[in-house]
């Protein structure tokens, strides 16, 4: 049997160190010697050229001229598998089945990695998506446990944001509902409390509330003075009345609105003849 060369030798956790927690988290590949020149058009030369890295960052896949990254949210699971034959696992390959992607540099074991959602890998545009990766480590039961580690806390984290809310039982609606009108009361009388104090009172009036009397020369036969108006003594500037004309309500004009009849004349000519005359009519 021929021994491995040392550069391509798969590195080993050091001893009480568990699998998903070796630092660095590297997985190297499994670099079998005999098909070193099938890789090498993939450019994969040595252990640099091809590994994983798995940490709270994500996973980082590298093989030769291809890679593929994605945070450990998206990681669904993994599983082992293998062996496989060498048309189908050697080099970047693509399956036409399920679209998965496989990195493979050795026919015996490997590492099924599926993801949430479908990540690029062969693709440089990103345009062709896989939903799982197939990468042929060197310790694949590592990886795996690295992989189901973060899976877990995934699905965990995920039940408890899906979580519905706890709804309130019958004691505590019923609470509710009997501190709704207290705190209702409660409310109004604060803001009842916080309203400034008016007196409120009524007096009669008299002549000191009228206004001062205006001079002469503003005074002409066009102006109606306070003693013209009618109403309580107090006020009797509230209501005008024409001379020689009983005191009446008037209707607002609009369409629709019924004039009033103009108010006929009191002891005499004092209208025009046309005014006398005029009857009660609509929209005139």
């Amino acid at each position: 049997m021929t021994s491995r060369p040392a550069s391509i030798r798969a590195h080993r956790v050091p001893a009480g160190v568990p699998d998903f927690a070796a630092s660095p988290r590297r997985h190297p590949f499994d670099l079998d010697p005999r098909f070193g020149a099938v890789l090498l058009p993939f450019g994969v030369c040595d252990p640099t050229d091809a590994h994983v890295d798995l940490d709270d960052d994500g996973l980082r896949v590298r093989f030769g001229h291809f890679s593929l990254v994605t945070p450990v949210r998206n990681l669904a699971g993994a599983q082992v598998t293998g062996p496989f034959r060498a048309a189908k696992a050697l080099g970047a390959r693509l399956s036409l089945a399920d679209r998965g992607v496989t990195f493979g540099s050795t026919t015996e074991r490997g590492a099924c990695i599926r993801f949430r959602r479908p990540v690029p890998a062969l693709d440089p545009l990103g345009a062709l998506r896989h939903p799982g990766v197939t990468v042929t480590v060197a310790e694949p039961e590592r990886l795996v446990a690295a992989v189901e580690h973060y899976a877990t806390q995934t699905r965990l984290t995920t039940a408890r944001r899906s979580e519905p809310t706890p709804q309130p039982g019958p004691v505590a609606r019923a609470g509710a509902v009997l501190r709704y009108p207290a705190g209702l009361a409660l409310t109004a009388t604060r803001y009842l409390r916080r309203l400034p104090h008016v007196d409120r009172a009524e007096d009669t009036g008299d002549a000191s509330d009228l206004p001062p009397a205006l001079p002469e020369e503003f005074v002409d036969a066009h102006l109606k003075t306070v003693g013209e108006g009618s109403g309580s003594p107090a006020a009797p500037h509230l209501h005008r009345r024409c001379p020689g004309q009983r005191p009446r309500r008037r209707r607002a004009d609009g369409p629709g609105v019924r004039r009033s009849r103009p108010c006929r004349p009191v002891g005499g000519g004092d209208l025009p003849q046309e005014a006398r005359a005029a009857r009660r009519g609509r929209g005139r």
